[in-house]
């Protein structure tokens, strides 16, 4: 479940690379937005990594990286200072106008974490062809 929660986190990174693409600040705010809600995800994680879904193999590991996890992606504060600090180059973010010109297209929080399990479907679904074209493949005879 643990990595269902990291796999998620890393789609969520892709996405906001291709959304900032050409925007300012905007790859980290995405970014922000991925760890907030994989601080959410692994709180919400039973606090008995023996009882998840799929359980943990080693359930005293598993709950010191889920600890790790939100730590980690708690210094999200030092993000967001980084985020007030970048100059606007071009717009006025005082101009409301502006604002949503800058936000237009953008996906908010909900759409950007559907679009997170999209992409953790589309892999495990192109995961399990690849298992699939594997497990038809002839094997070689042996010698």
């Amino acid at each position: 479940d643990l990595d269902a929660t990291g796999q998620k986190h890393d789609m969520g990174y892709q996405l906001a690379e291709e959304l900032g693409r050409g925007r300012e600040g905007v790859k980290e705010t995405y970014m922000l937005i991925a760890d907030l809600i994989a601080i959410r995800d692994a709180l919400a994680l039973n606090r008995s990594p023996s009882l998840w879904t799929h359980p943990a193999k080693d359930p005293a590991a598993a709950k010191m990286h889920v600890n790790r996890l939100v730590i980690i992606f708690q210094t999200y504060q030092t993000r967001v200072n980084y985020l007030k600090s970048i100059p606007l180059k071009r717009e006025d973010i005082t101009d409301l106008a502006a604002v949503n010109k800058m936000l237009d297209g953008l996906p908010d929080v909900a759409q950007f974490e559907k679009m997170q399990l999209q992409r953790v479907r589309q892999w495990r679904q192109q995961y399990e062809e690849l298992q699939k074209r594997k497990s038809l493949a002839p094997t070689a005879a042996p010698r």
